[in-house]
Formats: C-alpha cells, sequence, structure tokens
C-alpha cells in the first residue's frame, strides 16, 4: 500500500456555471483527505485533489473518485460527469516539476 496524490476533475458540455462558494465547501470538505479543490475556466469544471491509500494508482483512482463525487453534491457543486482523473504515486510526485492546475 502507498499513498496516491489524485486529481479528479467534472466538467461540463458547455452549459452552467461554477459556484465560488461551492468551491470553497468543496475545499473544506476534502480538506481532511489533505485535499484542495478548484474551479472555473472554459468549459466550466470544478476539481478536487485529494490523497489516498492505496494498493495501486488504479485503486487509488476509484476510492477518490468515489469520495470526490460523493462530497461534491454535498458542496453545491453541479452533478456534471468525471472528464479527468489523474493518479500519481508520493514518491513519484516529489520527483516531478510542478504542472499547471485548472483552478
Amino acid at each position: 500500500m502507498s499513498w496516491y496524490s489524485v486529481m479528479i476533475e467534472a466538467r461540463t458540455d458547455g452549459t452552467g456555471e461554477i459556484d465560488e462558494d461551492a468551491v470553497g465547501r468543496l475545499s473544506d470538505l476534502v480538506h481532511p483527505h489533505y485535499g484542495v479543490a478548484g474551479g472555473g475556466g472554459i468549459p466550466p469544471r470544478w476539481d478536487a485533489r485529494i490523497s489516498v491509500h492505496a494498493a495501486d494508482a488504479v485503486e487509488a483512482v476509484s476510492l477518490a473518485a468515489g469520495i470526490v463525487t460523493r462530497l461534491a453534491p454535498e458542496a453545491g457543486q453541479p452533478a456534471w460527469p468525471v472528464a479527468l482523473a489523474e493518479s500519481t504515486r508520493e514518491d513519484v510526485l516529489d520527483e516531478q516539476p510542478a504542472r499547471p492546475q485548472c483552478t
């Protein structure tokens, strides 16, 4: 088992808006998972990055997607489909240069 940093991004088909208060609420809800949340862009999207303990990257994505998609509606985020899921083992993440995030 290893720690993974997992980013889950949900996007609209071009309609809808991001509520900044919902972004803040989602950030608060994912905080116990060492997480952060963001939103905006064109097309509109919201995202969250959390840490999970998993056997491999695939399990990490599955766990994180379940957590984030359960918390997002509670925060008031639109129920848009997940368009991107990215999992990186923590030791690999520490080796990578910083990449821009969608926030």
